[in-house]
């Protein structure tokens, strides 16, 4: 069989030698270009505190690429032998750069360990590229000298003392943090060695199978966790500081990225390893589990779960966006301001999500029609609010009467337990949802109205489609004051408050009526609708400089007086008649004659 495996060979290679040759050249030029990979990476990020993880992880993607390169090569240009002898030279360096970072991680310090598993990982692949030659010209090498089973033997033996060694060795390394994995390997390392061991008799025996198909998937998966690691300490390092910095702004931004970066992580992670580690055969187990199995709507196991990762994967996209959005807009405003995309992007997101998600789960239009009809007219009526919510959510925002960001007033009470007892309300619009519109007013009380009052009520925008709104402010001054002098102090004081009130149009002043006992005038002044939170505190420290000017300038503020002749009304009756009407008196008839 020997002399007739190097017959056949030998005649090949007189045959297609050429493209032996440069099958070789092509694999000498890979084990160079990795070899001085290595160099760079050793120089440059030695010292680096992850390098073992980005060293394990970087090769292992360039090994699997030169792995699919040679297969590809192969096939291409039909040639046996030196792309065997390379393909496996790929999974000798695989199980090279895997078993250095597991003794790394585990703190195995044992050299000799490590060079006794790499010489059995060494015999190993000699014997598999035999095997692989060997098929290649329909010869039964393998099986006429059980060099499989004497392969799988000795790959066995160097697994199970790994195993041992990472079991016992991580136990004891795993920080007291996390207590239940390291309970775990401490009370269980030697039933894993005895799964490890069964599976491998298993696999000696042709009962399990494992391929070099199932080696490159697990090699790919765990750079994949790999990755996922990194990637979520990395988010984390730089998502911390960020909500920190703008706290209450994006509270959840960490959770919501989180989670799309795990979905993400994990569909890849299916896209890849699908065929390699055959997941497409746990797949088909899954669909065939129905939950719901009708003529009309089937709903499996695996539908279920894709498509509630499909949803939750694109609404946690939708807030981040959302996010995104409000921070550019804060870079460019200063503030964080909502924005009238977010609402677009919310609505249809949701209704996006909805559809593709029903879509994945096997309920389309053609089932939900005739369900809603078969809820009958009680449900009609009751979806009847909803749906008109739904809708004149749409209308609002290809409407725009209203927007988010928009200063309104609505004839609602609000804030009774914080003291404010109004009839009316001035807030701003932070989000236009699916069923209701978010108001948020002056008090930080968030108010969720029914978007169909946005569409039936008339609704007072104090931003609908300029940012200019006049306040006044009414003052009240006494019959003796100079009203000159009155005018020019209000007109000064405005000028105190200029990044609050525009200078055009101009502040006026308007001698506006003459009352019984005082003289009403109108401070007015227009100002941007956007700093409506300020109006009240502004109203205030205008009010405040007033009352110092005018005592400062001699200006009284008029009091309410009654001048009462005790001639003509007696004092008792007087009293009497106060008193029926809650009034406090302190008078003595000797005061009331004074």
């Amino acid at each position: 069989m020997i002399e007739v495996f190097i017959n056949k060979v030998s005649q090949y290679f007189y045959e297609n030698w050429q493209n032996e040759i440069l099958s070789l050249v092509l694999g000498i030029f890979l084990i160079v270009w990795f070899y001085f990979y290595k160099n760079f990476l050793k120089k440059y990020l030695k010292g680096s505190k992850y390098y073992v993880y980005l060293r394990t992880s970087l090769s292992t993607i360039i090994l699997v690429v030169y792995y699919f390169l040679i297969r590809w090569w192969e096939s291409k240009f039909n040639v046996k032998v030196v792309p065997s002898i390379y393909e496996n030279l790929v999974l000798f360096f695989l199980i090279y750069e895997h078993t250095k970072f597991l003794f790394k991680i585990a703190f195995i310090t044992n050299k000799r360990l490590f060079k006794f598993v790499m010489f059995i990982a060494f015999i190993n692949i000699v014997i598999l590229a035999t095997i692989d030659i060997s098929n290649k010209f329909n010869l039964k090498l393998g099986k006429e000298y059980n060099l499989m089973v004497i392969f799988k033997t000795l790959s066995l033996i160097p697994t199970s003392i790994v195993v041992y060694l990472l079991t016992t060795n991580l136990a004891r390394r795993i920080p007291k943090n996390y207590h239940a994995l390291r309970e775990f390997l401490t009370k269980y390392y030697l039933f894993i060695n005895f799964i490890v061991i069964i599976l491998g008799f298993l696999w000696i025996v042709n009962i399990v199978n494992l391929s070099r198909e199932l080696l490159i998937g697990v090699s790919l998966a765990i750079i994949i966790i790999l990755f996922y690691i990194f990637t979520l300490y990395y988010l984390n390092e730089f998502l911390t500081p960020f909500v920190n910095k703008y706290e209450g702004q994006f509270q959840n931004i960490k959770r919501q990225v989180f989670t799309v970066v795990s979905i993400g992580y994990l569909f890849l992670s299916y896209i890849i390893l699908k065929n390699l580690i055959h997941i497409d055969e746990i797949e088909k187990i899954l669909n065939s589990i129905y939950i719901v199995k009708t003529d009309v709507l089937q709903i499996s196991i695996f539908s279920l779960f894709a498509s509630v990762f499909f949803f939750n994967f694109v609404i946690n996209l939708i807030f981040i966006l959302k996010a995104l959005i409000r921070y550019w807009e804060f870079k460019k405003t200063g503030e964080f301001r909502p924005t009238p995309i977010e609402a677009i992007i919310y609505n249809f997101g949701v209704l996006f999500a909805s559809i593709i998600s029903l879509s994945i789960l096997g309920i389309t239009w053609k089932v939900l029609i005739p369900l809603i009809g078969a809820l009958g007219i009680g449900a009609g009526f009751g979806l009847q609010s909803i749906i008109n919510n739904y809708i004149s959510g749409f209308i609002i925002i290809f409407n725009k009467k209203v927007k988010i960001g928009d200063i309104l007033e609505i004839p609602i009470k609000a804030g009774r337990f914080l003291g404010f007892d109004n009839d009316v309300v001035i807030g701003i619009v932070t989000e236009i949802g699916v069923i209701n519109t978010v108001v948020e007013t002056l008090d930080g009380v968030e108010i969720a109205i029914p978007n169909s009052a946005f569409v039936s009520d008339n609704i007072v925008n104090y931003s609908y489609s300029h940012n200019k709104i006049r306040i006044r402010i009414p003052v009240k001054v006494s019959y003796d004051a100079d009203i000159k002098k009155v005018e020019k102090i209000l007109l000064d004081i405005t000028q105190e408050f200029k990044g609050l009130i525009l200078s055009f149009p101009k502040p006026q002043v308007w001698f506006f009526e003459v009352k019984d006992y005082y003289i009403l005038f109108y401070l007015l002044f227009w100002m941007n609708s956007k700093h409506w939170r300020q109006i009240r505190l502004l109203r205030s420290n205008i009010y405040k400089r007033m009352w110092e000017e005018f005592k400062k300038e001699g200006i009284k503020v008029p009091v309410y007086k009654i001048e009462l002749d005790t001639n003509e009304i007696p004092f008792e009756k007087f009293k009497k008649v106060m008193e029926s009407n809650n009034t406090n008196l302190n008078l003595s008839e000797d005061n009331s004659k004074n």
